[in-house]
């Protein structure tokens, strides 16, 4: 179903329920948001070398100006693939690497669809490559709350940490999505049993592949269904799977 859009404005948004690490975090998901910022690359490079002084700095002094960016960010992008969002018209979507549930805001608005928010939450690992485990940089209790405070019902939304917990039968969502995440940072492998007994029959799948692993990778997707490009960039590959269809 295909519902009235709700105009969201990323500036009148509640971010209240952000931490200064909930925008850090913000910041090493989208770092695109330290606009103005002198080689900002090096503030993620030296975060990862273990120093957050430049980061913690950012974030103390853009504050929510940081997650209302990344969220405008996410709009222009939703509303770029929205044509083949509004073809699939999904009922449930799988959100893998969620982070803070700015995609499914705009997806629930749009679609009235439940969500499944799929993160590992935080670790100790700091990287920024495509690496066999994911490195951390959430919170799905934030991220909860965020939807739920700007009008999605609660009855609507699941959370699933898989290092943590087993995901609650019944689910099925006919979509799975996973943006700068499965298929980017790490292997699709690591997903593809969810894919393969967790989505619905007939259900699609929305990945961001790294370029240099994107063979591989698209052969894997290919014994799910057909892989299609959807949009390229100089880094990765976005596609799109039709579970069942070669």
């Amino acid at each position: 179903m295909i519902t009235a859009d709700r105009d969201i404005d990323p500036s009148s948004l509640n971010y209240n329920m952000l931490g200064q690490s909930d925008l850090v975090n913000i910041v090493l998901q989208r770092s695109e948001v330290l606009t103005g910022v002198k080689r900002p690359g090096d503030v993620i490079r030296q975060w990862i070398a273990g120093d957050e002084t430049r980061l913690r700095a950012e974030v103390q002094s853009n504050g929510v100006v940081l997650a209302q960016r990344a969220a405008r960010v996410i709009q222009t992008e939703f509303e770029t693939l929205q044509p083949t969002l509004d073809e699939l018209r999904p009922k449930k979507i799988a959100d893998i690497g969620c982070g803070y549930g700015f995609f499914d805001l705009f997806a629930h608005a749009r679609y009235d669809a439940e969500l499944l928010l799929i993160d590992i939450e935080n670790n100790d690992r700091r990287h920024f490559g495509f690496e066999d485990e994911a490195a951390a940089y959430t919170s799905l209790q934030a991220a909860q709350r965020f939807l739920t405070e700007n009008g999605v019902p609660p009855e609507k939304i699941t959370t699933w940490n898989p290092e943590e917990d087993e995901l609650e039968e019944g689910q099925e969502p006919d979509l799975a999505v996973s943006f700068l995440s499965c298929g980017y940072h790490f292997p699709v492998d690591m997903y593809l049993p969810f894919f393969r007994f967790g989505l619905a029959p007939g259900g699609a799948v929305i990945l961001d592949l790294r370029n240099q692993a994107f063979q591989e990778n698209k052969r894997l997707l290919s014994n799910l269904g057909r892989v299609v490009v959807l949009s390229s960039g100089p880094g990765c590959k976005r596609v799109l799977v039709r579970k069942g269809r070669k």
